[in-house]
């Protein structure tokens, strides 16, 4: 008899308990592009007609022509006999009026490989050719974790819809595999290895494929674990198996790595020295307009590219991108004085001088005691003033300064005068 294991493409959502359906629209026209198909339910698609013959290679057993084929592939869950019935009609769902045909291989140990050599006659595990159009796939003694592979074909050329029910056996089809897969997107950087999870519960073992570039998965080979460490970018799935090898759960992975050279940074003090408080920006060059965050001298992340009210002197600033891959660091010196200084030897704050001027040889600073009386010629390059004059030390007071410089806003010659205090 032709009889063959039809896995139906389940494309209805179940009232009580909705499901996506995942891939199950009889497109499969290549036995490596067989969809899975869940036999516990009702499941129709609409055929392919006109005169198409299925690929070289299989043998087709009592198919003598292979007319608008359709692959499939279930697994077998709880394990028994099984039948599935085939039916074709005009109408969805309508009297069966077209004559279909049937042929299912197996068992097998998964839906892909046998696609290569092991469609043969010692392999067909049901096949019928009759003219009807109603046929019944029948199977014994199935086990669970069982794969077969089913070939549907509209022998009647003629547009319509084909439906595959079960209708009797103690054996059951997964139909984990016509649910969409847990699906998720990860970015990693560059020069990375990033760990695909796919811990399951109750999961004994698992597989794992990744994209060839033509659109198929291929095994990842010596890897069950539930983890799968890569460094290339790539679409990657895994199948969660219990004990008896049935699949209870399966995943979809795209995996993207990004670019981690380091970033081009510059910062400029935005604000005129020693008249506005000082404000610095951060320059990104070859800013590709991706969200970034700055933080200066190892404090808190801001989304702000400006930094306001900061203090005098050496700053290093660092930036990440939104990926966390590209990452710099830049350095600017903020031009200012500084209120005091307290000369008493303890290592700090014991010299006065204004930072920043390093690369001004030209700038001069004239520092004044309080009656105005010349105290100390300064360089920008020198130490600073130590709080003695001729050797002596200068009292605790206010000294004023003026300072001639260059204006790094806009390169103008410009002169400061203000004050600070010296504590002992």
């Amino acid at each position: 008899m032709k009889s063959t294991k039809v896995i139906t493409l389940f494309l209805m959502l179940l009232l009580i308990s909705p499901i996506v359906i995942y891939g199950q629209e009889g497109s499969g026209k290549f036995c490596i592009d067989a969809e899975p198909l869940c036999g516990s339910s009702f499941f129709s698609y609409a055929n392919t007609s006109g005169f198409n013959l299925a690929e070289n290679g299989p043998d087709y057993g009592c198919l003598i022509l292979s007319r608008n084929p359709a692959w499939f592939y279930f697994q077998i869950d709880h394990p028994g006999d099984i039948q599935l019935k085939i039916e074709q009609s005009t109408t969805a769902e309508g009297i069966p009026d077209l004559d279909v045909d049937f042929i299912v291989y197996g068992p097998f140990n998964d839906p892909r490989s046998p696609c290569r050599l092991d469609l043969t006659r010692e392999n067909v595990a049901d096949c019928s050719y009759r003219i009807d159009f109603v046929e019944y796939l029948d199977l014994t003694n199935t086990l669970s974790g069982e794969y077969y592979l089913l070939l549907i074909t509209n022998f009647s050329l003629k547009p319509g819809f084909i439906t595959v029910t079960q209708t009797a056996g103690a054996a059951t089809t997964n139909c984990i595999l016509v649910e969409a897969p847990i699906v998720s997107i990860h970015e990693a950087c560059q020069g990375e290895v990033f760990s695909l999870q796919a811990t399951t519960m109750g999961a004994a073992s698992y597989n794992w494929y990744e994209a060839d570039g033509t659109g198929n998965f291929v095994p990842v080979l010596n890897n069950h674990s539930e983890t799968l460490d890569v460094n290339l970018p790539n679409r990657y799935k895994a199948e969660a198996l219990n004990r008896a090898n049935v699949v209870i759960e399966h995943y979809e992975f795209n995996l993207t790595f990004e670019d981690n050279s380091p970033l081009q940074l510059g910062a400029e003090v935005i604000t005129d020295v020693f008249i506005e408080e000082n404000d610095i920006e951060v320059l990104i060059i070859n800013n590709e307009s991706e969200g970034y965050e700055y933080s200066m001298d190892g404090g808190a992340w801001q989304d702000e590219s400006i930094f306001k009210n900061v203090s005098l002197g050496y700053h290093e600033i660092s930036v990440i991108n939104s990926s966390g891959c590209r990452t710099g660091t830049t350095q600017i010196t903020v031009i200012d004085y500084p209120q005091y200084f307290t000369p008493n030897n303890d290592g700090y704050n014991d010299y006065w001088n204004i930072p920043g001027l390093n690369n001004q040889l030209n700038a001069k600073i004239l520092i004044y005691d309080r009656y105005g009386k010349l105290i100390k010629q300064l360089s920008p390059t020198a130490l600073g003033w130590d709080g003695t004059f001729n050797g002596n030390k200068m009292p605790s007071s206010d000294y004023w300064f003026t300072i001639t410089y260059i204006e790094p806003q806009d390169g103008t010659l410009k002169e400061f005068k203000s004050h600070f205090a010296l504590k002992r």
